[in-house]
C-alpha cells in the first residue's frame, strides 16, 4: 500500500519549486509570494520545506535560483551579473557570496570549466538529491550528471 502522505508532500515540494521558477526573476519574489501561490500560510509553507527537506522556505528558493544560474553560467550567453539579475538577485556581489557559499567555488569557475569537484558534500547537493526536486528541475532542463561516489575525484556538470 503506497504512503499517500510522501505523494502530497512531493506534490507540494515539486509545486513549490514550479512557482519559485515561474517567478525567478522576481527580485521581491519572497516566502510570503510563495505562500500565497501555494495556498498555504507563511508558517506553513516553511514549516512542510523543513519537514520535507530540511530546508527553510528562504533557503529552498535560494537554491532553487542558484540550480537555475549554474544552468545560465553554463550556457556562457551571460555575464556573471546578467545571471545574478535573471535568477532574481539585486546584487551581482550577494549573488556571487551566495553562489560559492551553496557550490563551493565562484560562479566565474563554472563559465570557464563547467565543472567542479566535491559537489556531493555541499548544502545544496542535498537539496538537489531530493528525487521531488529533482523531478522539478527536470522539467526545466536543469540536472545533473554525477559520476562515481569517490568523494575526492567526483566531477560533477550540469546537462542543459
Amino acid at each position: 500500500m503506497e504512503d499517500t502522505s510522501t505523494k502530497i508532500d512531493e506534490r507540494f515540494v515539486q509545486e513549490a519549486a514550479k512557482v519559485v521558477l515561474k517567478n525567478l526573476g522576481e527580485f521581491n519574489f519572497s516566502v510570503s509570494q510563495l505562500s500565497e501561490n501555494l495556498h498555504y500560510s507563511r508558517e506553513h509553507t516553511h514549516r512542510k520545506l523543513k519537514h520535507d527537506l530540511n530546508v527553510s522556505a528562504g533557503k529552498f528558493i535560494r537554491y532553487i535560483r542558484l540550480l537555475q544560474a549554474y544552468k545560465y553560467l553554463s550556457e556562457k550567453k551571460y555575464i556573471i551579473s546578467e545571471v545574478a539579475y535573471l535568477v532574481g538577485f539585486n546584487s551581482p556581489a550577494y549573488f556571487s557570496k551566495c553562489f560559492k557559499d551553496s557550490f563551493g567555488m565562484v560562479p566565474g569557475k563554472i563559465k570557464r570549466n563547467m565543472s567542479f569537484y566535491n559537489f556531493n558534500q555541499t548544502n545544496i547537493y542535498d537539496f538537489y538529491k531530493n528525487d521531488c526536486i529533482k523531478a522539478a528541475l527536470k522539467t526545466n532542463k536543469i540536472f545533473f550528471h554525477l559520476g562515481s561516489s569517490n568523494h575526492q575525484t567526483t566531477s560533477s556538470s550540469l546537462i542543459v
